[in-house]
């Protein structure tokens, strides 16, 4: 029922499992294993709620209930307990417990977790950096007016000025997940853990200093960067991370 429940959402939005994975940093495999119902091969039941309650987050639905049909499984109903006795360190006399296990395998996703944070903030640093750089203007002199008569020529209709951000994204080809954060802070539109567009998408976002795009599909999407077309996203093969900041 709660494998079910995680397949026929994501295969509803169309979203492959190492997207979701790229989205949510829980590997395949225990995605899958999720959706099997293969509870055994996820290391303890701590990882599982936490596996279920991600997962639920990205596809929009409830985690508690599923959380509720993990606990009345019979594998997930209590944690999996190692049949092999204690093992006894000969020099010290210390006995490596499971208790002791889970806590330095939690210490240890603590220290990636922080290390990820810490790299994605280096990088939004770097981005907001180069996106800072402006292209200086070379000022050309302007032509001599012609001594000859000529007809006065009707004023061009005055070029928009743009005082901050503006980004149009078009989904083209196929869907897309996107998340767009506004002046560092995740869109209304988006929100912060993204979403999923299908083709023809057409969608605004404005910004007083930078417009940031996470795409799960460079190819797919087009932008428009205050009234210049950039194309399509160009990233690390189908995703695109990438700051587009005030001139």
């Amino acid at each position: 029922m709660l494998g079910s429940k995680l397949k026929q959402a994501r295969e509803a939005r169309g979203v492959p499992l190492h997207e979701v994975e790229w989205a949510t940093k829980i590997k395949a495999a225990y995605l899958e294993a999720l959706e099997e119902e293969d509870f055994a091969s996820i290391p303890g039941a701590v990882y599982a709620r936490g596996f279920i309650r991600t997962y639920a987050r990205y596809l929009g639905l409830d985690a508690e209930p599923l959380i509720a049909d993990y606990n009345a499984s019979a594998t997930g109903a209590t944690e999996i307990i190692s049949t092999r006795p204690a093992v006894t360190l000969e020099r010290s006399g210390m006995m490596i417990t499971p208790a002791m296990v889970v806590g330095v395998a939690l210490v240890l996703l603590l220290g990636i977790f922080g290390f990820y944070v810490k790299t994605q903030f280096d990088r939004y640093q770097a981005s907001l950096a180069a996106g800072s750089q402006s292209t200086p203007r070379v000022n050309l002199p302007s032509p001599m007016p012609s001594t000859s008569s000529v007809p006065t020529p009707s004023p061009s209709p005055t070029a928009r000025v743009y005082t901050g951000v503006e980004l149009i994204i078009k989904i083209n080809n196929g869907p897309a997940w996107l998340r767009v954060d506004i002046d560092g802070q995740p869109s209304a539109e988006t929100g912060a853990g993204g979403k999923i567009y299908q083709p023809g998408a057409v969608l605004t976002f404005n910004g007083s200093q930078t417009v940031h795009v996470t795409s799960g599909k460079a190819n797919n999407t087009d932008v428009t960067f205050n009234g210049q077309d950039q194309g399509p996203m160009q990233g690390n093969g189908d995703v695109a991370d990438k700051t587009y900041s005030k001139a």
